[in-house]
């Protein structure tokens, strides 16, 4: 199992559109390869490439120089696009949000600033489909084949926000895979997914049919776990019915609850757990911890501990007991039962996926070996 962690600019943030700063991320790189990561997911959001052309011209080339670093580094990184929930806080580009007269919506960052507004039926508008393409297209032209970008995770939250007609989310998806294929025939397409897809999974499955890998998201929601160990248990069971129902390699987003918090005991015992259920591998939801300035503004003022939920602080120093209990999830070798909670065939799943999912998870509950 892999461990990889999404890599937020601890400089600067999301808001601004801009790349990660140079100097914060070579710092967070060489110390995340310490830990033993082995991979950077560095989200880009849909916005990003609608500024003029002379800053989305500097935000490619300092992407492109994040892999540099990165690579420098001696770590891979996977390009996540559109990044549309990131540290619990939906970012969106403009034309996917309703007007003014909506404002009752949940938080959303979009236009510089954060409101409150309801999701746009984009996927009605031909032309908005055409723009979300044209603007991947832009990012997958200017890094595909760089030697240190190994793949690419797409369609963040696409079938959660503002749920698309299946038949328009494989549409977009396919038109993701031709940009990336044509000029990269060998780059792992992950499809990112919201665990809650396990309960009404019809247009997941035919999504995930195309892609390498899955990257499980949402473990965040509805609410933020506060204890770390309870978070990779319930990464545990969900990355394993996600690979026994999709067939696919499952990556689970996990590690939502301050770093440096939870008894040294626990977390070993739950990295374990994840590690023996062996899914493909976990992502950290966040490196490092904004600096003093950020910690204030959105996403972090969201939520209480937010701020704190990263491997290394602000100046870049891996926090206490990290590095024992990645190790112990690196060494933990898979469990040859893993999988003998599953007691029931897909098709009797997929007759009522959000009762069978349910009963799954109490019942890896009742034999885990953490509680």
């Amino acid at each position: 199992m892999h461990v990889s962690s999404a890599y937020i600019c601890p400089v600067r943030g999301l808001a601004g559109l801009e790349p990660p700063e140079t100097t914060a991320l070579r710092r967070a790189a060489a110390s995340a390869r310490g830990l033993g990561i082995e991979a950077l997911v560095l989200p880009v959001l849909e916005e990003a490439l609608l500024v003029p052309v002379k800053a989305k011209v500097r935000l490619l080339d300092g992407l492109a120089s994040a892999l540099e670093w990165a690579s420098d580094a001696g770590l891979r990184v996977r390009i996540a696009f559109p990044a549309q929930r990131v540290l619990g806080l939906d970012w969106a580009a403009p034309y996917l949000v309703g007007g003014a007269a909506t404002g009752t919506g949940g938080p959303v960052f979009t236009a510089g600033r954060l409101r409150h507004l309801k999701p746009y039926a984009w996927w009605k508008d031909p032309a908005i489909l055409r723009k979300r393409v044209a603007a991947f297209r832009e990012v997958a032209a200017a890094l595909s084949g760089h030697p240190a970008l190994s793949g690419w995770i797409l369609m963040d939250q696409v079938l959660t926000w503002s749920r698309p007609d299946p038949w328009t989310a494989d549409l977009l998806f396919r038109s993701y895979l031709a940009e990336v294929r044509e000029r990269d025939e060998g780059a792992a397409v992950y499809l990112s997914l919201d665990w809650t897809e396990l309960s009404a999974p019809d247009a997941a499955l035919l999504l995930a049919a195309r892609a390498d890998g899955l990257r499980l998201t949402g473990l965040d929601h509805p609410r933020p776990v506060q204890s770390l160990s309870e978070d990779l248990i319930r990464g545990a069971v969900l990355s394993s019915v996600a690979e026994w129902l999709f067939e696919r390699p499952v990556e689970v987003e996990a590690g939502w609850g301050p770093a440096e918090t939870g008894d040294p005991d626990e977390m070993a015992e739950a990295a374990r757990c994840l590690a023996g259920q062996d899914p493909a591998g976990l992502v950290w939801p966040s490196l490092m911890d904004p600096e003093p300035g950020l910690a204030g503004r959105p996403p972090w003022s969201l939520r209480p501990g937010l701020d704190r939920i990263g491997l290394l602080r602000p100046d870049g120093d891996p926090k206490p007991g990290i590095e024992g209990w990645l190790a112990e999830m690196r060494s933990t070798k898979p469990e040859p039962a893993a999988r003998d909670f599953i007691d029931l065939g897909r098709d009797e799943y997929l007759g009522d996926p959000r009762l069978h999912l349910d009963r799954l998870r109490e019942h890896f509950r009742d034999r885990a070996r953490f509680q």
